[in-house]
Order: structure tokens, then C-alpha cells, then sequence
């Protein structure tokens, strides 16, 4: 819905700019509001076309997972996946290629890039109790997801239980394939991490995105920031600190 309303939207600015009729869209006050109700007045979901998902769709999501559904094969698998790529949105490769090393002994950290990233109490509880569950040795160099896949393991074994998951929750899925890319999940965790004004320098240092990707990506998705303010308040904020700043 949103690329058809930015279509139209761009008609309205031609037809402006051609003399030919008022450009609409500057009459509405509130654009979001005005988008919104469209939205209530249809009982339309939220678009996911930008390549991430809605912070309610998450919620949906991590809802079902924490119900514990076995209803189809890997969804231990794509839960965990699902979670710690919205906590460390790396690349799937990178997620997919995680080690049991890569934990501390208790799953309560989770080592990336240099840094200790920490698991929420309850994700930490929950990969206890599933690897508990694992009628095998576990080393350390086990592939972490690959203890939880019913199937021949490789970076790809994602995107099939993450469309069924996202059919159980009544998400729109393409009813012509029966995969759906997981991308759009770091992409999710990375659009949080922006909207919330993370400093863009940690996101890349998380992600593993140059600043320049990162600034490409975030304009691809139309991130309503402030940007100029935002980042006029942080620069100010840094300068603040100077020692010697009252004496200027």
C-alpha cells in the first residue's frame, strides 16, 4: 500500500509542477494519521513491502514462537534465529555460521564483533532447556542452529519455516513459493536500532555495515528521522563534553 500511495503522491507533485492541479497531499495535515486510517478502514496489515517488519508483526511473531509450537519441523530453529538476528542484525551468513563457542557456558552472552551481547533471561532459559533436550554429545565448535535442524543444514534452511511461522501468524505470504527471506529480519533490528537513535557508528559496528551502507539502507526504507536535528543534537551533545568547552 505504501509504494502505491508514494506513487500517487509523485503524480500530484508532476501535476503541481506542470500548472495542472494542487498537489493534494500538501492539504493533509497529517500524513502518517491519513495513512493510518486507510489502513482501519480497509483492515489492511501493515505494508511489509519496504523489506522489514512492523514492530506489532514482531510482536505476533515472538508471541507464537514463545508458545512453543511444533506444529512444523525447525521452528525451535527459525524461533532462535528469529530472535538473535533482531538482537545482532548481521548478515544471515554470518548468523547462520554461529558456533556454540560463540556463547558463554551459560548462554547468557553472546560474543560478536568484539563485543558481549546479552541474551535476554528468558532466551537464555529457553536454548538451555531445548539443547537439554539434544540426544548428543555438544561441542564447541558445533554449528549452533544446525543442533536444532531436522534437515541437511546450510545458511538457506531458514526462509521455509520462517514463511509457515509467518503463515500461522496471519501474515500476507506469497501463496505461489513456500520460502520467505529471512533478510527482512536484520533489516528489522536494524531499522529499531535507527528509529530509537542508536548511534549510526554502533549500528555499523554491530551489523557489520559500512556507514555509508547503512545510510543507503536506511533512505531505501524511508526511516521517518529528523535526520538533520538528530544528528545536530548528537554532534552538539559530543561537543558538550570537551574539557575545556566552558572556556570557549
Amino acid at each position: 500500500m505504501n509504494n502505491h500511495l508514494n506513487a500517487i503522491k509523485k503524480f500530484f507533485v508532476y501535476l503541481y509542477k506542470e500548472g495542472i492541479a494542487d498537489n493534494i497531499f500538501n492539504k493533509i495535515a497529517d500524513y502518517d494519521a491519513f495513512r493510518d486510517e486507510i489502513i482501519t478502514e480497509n483492515n489492511l496489515k501493515p505494508s511489509s513491502n519496504r523489506g522489514y517488519i512492523d514492530a506489532d508483526q514482531i510482536k505476533e511473531l515472538l508471541d507464537y514462537f514463545n508458545s512453543y509450537p511444533k506444529k512444523y519441523s525447525n521452528m525451535t530453529m527459525i524461533g532462535f534465529f528469529l530472535k538473535i538476528t533482531l538482537l545482532v542484525p548481521a548478515k544471515r551468513k554470518v548468523i547462520a555460521n554461529l558456533k556454540v563457542k560463540d556463547f558463554s557456558d551459560d548462554f547468557e552472552l553472546l560474543y560478536h564483533n568484539g563485543i558481549k551481547i546479552k541474551l535476554p533471561r528468558a532466551l537464555s532459559q529457553d536454548i538451555k532447556r531445548e539443547l537439554e533436550k539434544i540426544s548428543r554429545e555438544i561441542c564447541e565448535e558445533n554449528l549452533f542452529f544446525e543442533l536444532f535442524c531436522s534437515c541437511k543444514y546450510s545458511e538457506n534452511v531458514f526462509n521455509t519455516p520462517f514463511y509457515y511461522a509467518l503463515r500461522e501468524t496471519g501474515y500476507d505470504v506469497p501463496e505461489d513459493k513456500d520460502t520467505f527471506s529471512v533478510e527482512c529480519i536484520r533489516n528489522t533490528g536494524i531499522v529499531n536500532l535507527a528509529v530509537n537513535g542508536a548511534n549510526p557508528y554502533l549500528i555499523a559496528r554491530l551489523t557489520g555495515l559500512s556507514l555509508g551502507s547503512l545510510d543507503v539502507l536506511l533512505r531505501r526504507f524511508e526511516i521517518n528521522i529528523d535526520e538533520q536535528s538528530n544528528i545536530g543534537e548528537m554532534i552538539n551533545r559530543e561537543i558538550s563534553k570537551f574539557q575545556f568547552y566552558q572556556d570557549i
